[in-house]
């Protein structure tokens, strides 16, 4: 080997040279430990670096507030130079495009959703997320409806509001019809009442007392007499149901009254209606001598014939009557029991105030030793001949309630048929 031949290179020489004062060691780009390259990592500072003067002792040397040696023996300790096992990146998977070098990238699959905000949403607010108050199905707000046939799904409650806005409107001129209609043949039934009271009143006389009764011809006549009065009565009454249901019909869709014009009407349609009443008779007659039930069934079902006199003539009243009942059956029999029961006891208070001076009457008929008052059993039947006058034209209100109750019921049923009409087209049904 000459002085000219190069010198030669063997592991001796291998080593780097220091890095100079105040610079660090390089290292490698994987250095952070994020790359795949983070197990095979160069360490930082060269395994001689303790051998030499002034260098960096090696991870584990002895020195202040260094790990000790044992530390790798305890449970759950990592070893010195040895990589965590979960800084290992996750296997590519095939065909997959490596990530850029420097930072670790998630594998792939779905990505944010569109419009998420930037650093992700956050933790959620105290006591959870609550449903915003315009989420979830609402209905569609309820149209108030005709005023005089409502909505096709309307409640007991908008019928009873409904019926009763017709009564409180209209109950004092249509009371005038109904009691002006109820006066007239019960003035009429006055006199042959009173002389038909004081016929019975004698042969009930005579039958107590042990003595022949002979009835005669005059009881005879008195009920052929009584016989045509009661057809003017039901006639009267019918009358005023049909002028009645004109009167509130035309209020409700704000038309001006007319009360000539509805007498008018109802005398027009009246005997229609009593017609198909006397028809009803024998009919209920037959259903309550079935066991009650099919009697009162019958008059319910029957209930609509006045309204379909005045709003539907030409019409089969009874069979109409039928089918609007059973296409809403049992809400149409509680509104119709609802109305019967207010009218009937509106009656009864009226009948109990007309008994007291019935019964006063009657008591002083028969003096305190068994003697009978002539002068009272003479007056007896005039007084319940006025007392019956007066409890009909008392009656009236209740004639107004039916009218309005069954008005309510019957627009009702007609609002939920396919081609319902409106309160317009039923007002001018009846002009």
């Amino acid at each position: 080997m000459t002085d000219s031949d190069p010198a030669p290179t063997g592991p001796a020489d291998s080593t780097p040279e220091p890095a100079p004062p105040g610079k660090s060691t390089p290292t490698s780009a994987y250095a952070s430990g994020w790359g795949p390259g983070a197990a095979d990592e160069i360490p930082s500072v060269p395994p001689d670096a303790a051998a030499r003067p002034g260098a960096t002792p090696p991870d584990g040397a002895a020195r202040p507030g260094a790990t000790p040696p044992d530390a790798a023996a305890r449970p759950g300790a990592t070893p010195a130079g040895a990589v965590p096992p979960d800084s290992a990146p996750p296997p590519a998977p095939p065909g997959a495009v490596p990530p850029p070098s420097g930072r670790h990238q998630p594998p792939g699959g779905y990505g944010p959703p569109p419009g998420a905000p930037r650093g992700g949403y956050g933790a959620p607010p105290p006591g959870g997320y609550r449903v915003p108050p315009q989420a979830g199905y609402r209905p569609p707000p309820r149209t108030p409806g005709d005023p005089l046939t409502g909505t096709p799904d309307e409640s007991f409650a908008g019928w009873f509001t409904r019926s009763w806005g017709f009564f409180r409107r209209n109950w004092l001129p249509a009371s005038l019809i109904a009691g002006g209609a109820l006066l007239i043949p019960g003035v009429l039934m006055l006199v042959p009442g009173a002389l038909l009271y004081a016929r019975l009143f004698e042969l009930s006389r005579l039958a107590n007392e042990g003595e022949p009764v002979h009835p005669g011809g005059t009881l005879v006549v008195l009920y052929l007499v009584m016989l045509p009065l009661a057809l003017l009565l039901l006639y009267a009454q019918s009358a005023a149901q049909v002028a009645i249901m004109r009167l509130i019909a035309r209020e409700a869709v704000g038309r001006p009254r007319d009360i000539a014009a509805d007498v008018r009407f109802g005398l027009r349609r009246g005997w229609v209606l009593g017609l198909w009443q006397l028809l009803e008779i024998p009919i209920v007659l037959v259903g309550f001598c079935a066991c009650i039930i099919p009697g009162y069934y019958l008059q319910l079902a029957m209930s609509q014939t006045p309204a379909l006199v005045a709003f539907e003539p030409g019409r089969h009243a009874l069979r109409r009557s039928f089918r609007l009942m059973h296409s809403d059956f049992w809400p149409s029999v509680g509104r119709m029991l609802i109305t019967a029961m207010i009218v009937g006891m509106f009656g009864g208070v009226i009948g109990m105030i007309a008994e007291i001076p019935m019964v006063a009457t009657m008591a002083t008929a028969a003096g305190p030793d068994g003697t009978v008052n002539a002068t009272s059993v003479q007056l007896a039947p005039w007084l319940f001949g006025v007392f019956f006058v007066l409890v009909l034209v008392a009656s009236a209100p209740g004639v107004v309630a039916q009218c309005a109750g069954a008005l309510g019921t019957y627009t009702g049923l007609r609002a939920k048929e396919q081609d319902a009409p409106t309160g317009e087209e039923l007002v001018a049904a009846m002009e």
